[in-house]
């Protein structure tokens, strides 16, 4: 295309190079390649990203309790206790939880039966039967079964009254009579992260006499 400007009284004749569309287009659609292959690996690279910050935030919310002893430990403890032949027995114990004191029960370790309980030096009494299970839980048999369920990965609490805030995590510690294998002490307190905050998780329960009262 021709064009023409007078330039001091002269007609000059001007010629506009033709863009030659071939040679730009290959520019632009490298360009092109060029940001989508950006905007693509940009993606998965925070997928990839977010996916590991997701598993090491589930590993520190979820973890699971922790306990001094092993599965092995236990059940060598088990054994010796059902191998003393105990079919009745009575036991004090010193208990720390949010409703803690001095608990006081006989049981019937043949037929599964709770006789009577009494609590800071209130007269016994026969639980009725529509808690005798949660009663069972202070009993020997009761405590071999919390033990159980702590080394299985769950998180026993003697509480309803616990709250809390932020990651956090209970550690357990179980110390077995030596003689009869029954669980002499067993105790529970919350780990926390951070600012985490937990309150009345911790317990424990430590029998203070026990007394063989019939055996097979």
């Amino acid at each position: 295309m021709r064009r023409v400007r007078r330039i001091y009284g002269k007609e000059i004749a001007f010629s506009r190079p033709k863009l030659i569309m071939s040679e730009v287009k290959p520019r632009q659609k490298r360009k092109h390649n060029f940001y989508f292959a950006f905007v693509l690996s940009s993606i998965v690279l925070g997928a990839i990203l977010g996916l590991a910050i997701f598993l090491v935030v589930s590993t520190a919310l979820f973890k699971p309790p922790v306990i001094n002893i092993t599965r092995q430990q236990y059940n060598e403890a088990l054994a010796k206790w059902r191998a003393a032949g105990i079919e009745e027995y009575q036991m004090v114990a010193d208990t720390k939880a949010f409703l803690g004191g001095t608990l006081t029960v006989r049981y019937n370790n043949s037929t599964g039966t709770l006789l009577s309980k009494g609590t800071n030096g209130r007269p016994f009494a026969t639980p009725e039967p529509e808690y005798a299970d949660y009663a069972r839980k202070d009993t020997i048999e009761g405590m071999f079964e919390d033990i159980d369920e702590i080394l299985q990965g769950s998180t026993v609490l003697h509480t309803a009254a616990m709250m809390s805030s932020g990651e956090w995590y209970m550690a357990y510690r179980v110390e077995f009579d030596p003689e009869l294998g029954y669980p002499k002490r067993v105790s529970g307190r919350p780990i926390t992260s951070g600012d985490a905050a937990v309150y009345d998780a911790d317990f424990e329960i430590t029998i203070t006499e026990f007394q063989i009262l019939k055996k097979h």
